[in-house]
């Protein structure tokens, strides 16, 4: 009986501890107007390949279009892997195997959300203690 009401206050304090509501960021990301980029045109499995096993450093890439919202179904890499299908070498072409990012900014708008990035990350660090920058690889839309 009394395991039971332990058992059931843990549980109810790990609900608590879990928000799932839209204030969570790692949940409910939103690209803000100032900072943070999107990467777009890139294959993540090569992306973590560069960055992790290659541990070499990589670089944004502006757009010379202000094009502000590609279409999925223009670019193929933002297309779902099937369950089974391995990412493939051979789909990756030199764009993707490079050290760049391609982002869709341009480059007076990228070199602003960078700086914007960096130093709310830095006031974060030295405020908080706590890195807060972070690379997500392929977001659920």
């Amino acid at each position: 009986m009394l395991g039971s009401n332990i058992s059931a206050n843990i549980e109810a304090s790990r609900k608590d501890l879990l928000d799932l509501g839209l204030r969570n960021p790692l949940l409910n990301h939103r690209l803000s107007r100032a900072r943070g980029v999107e990467i777009v045109g890139e294959l993540p499995a090569e992306v973590f390949r560069i960055i992790v096993r290659d541990r070499k450093s990589m670089r944004f890439k502006a757009t010379l279009e202000d094009s502000e919202n590609p279409s999925a179904e223009s670019d193929p890499s933002k297309l779902l892997t099937q369950p089974g299908e391995e990412p493939s070498p051979k789909k990756a072409s030199s764009s993707h195997t490079d050290i760049y990012l391609q982002t869709n900014s341009t480059p007076e708008k990228l070199q602003s959300r960078l700086r914007k990035t960096e130093n709310d990350a830095r006031t974060f660090i030295e405020e908080q203690g706590t890195n807060t920058l972070y690379l997500a690889l392929g977001m659920l839309n």
